[in-house]
């Protein structure tokens, strides 16, 4: 699935704007309505892009990895009381 978010928070970090998603100024109709457009109209722009999201989200998302950052968050809570 295709990736569209604001410019504000952190989703904004993990989409590459016109590679794996696009980015739209948050509070602007307008802004929102340019970035759905090419999706709207082209459906094979929108599956190579919901692909490069998915290969965006593997990159960047992996379960060992977030249960160790996790754990070390935890512990350092528990450390630091």
């Amino acid at each position: 699935v295709p990736v569209i978010v604001s410019d504000h928070g952190g989703l904004r970090e993990m989409v590459e704007d016109g590679v794996s998603g696009s980015v739209f100024c948050a509070g602007d109709a307008d802004s929102l309505k340019q970035s759905l457009e090419p999706f709207v109209r082209d459906a094979l722009y929108a599956q190579s892009m919901g692909e490069a999201a998915y290969e965006r989200a593997k990159e960047i998302v992996h379960p060992e990895l977030l249960n160790t950052q996790i754990m070390e968050i935890y512990e350092s809570i528990l450390d630091s009381k």
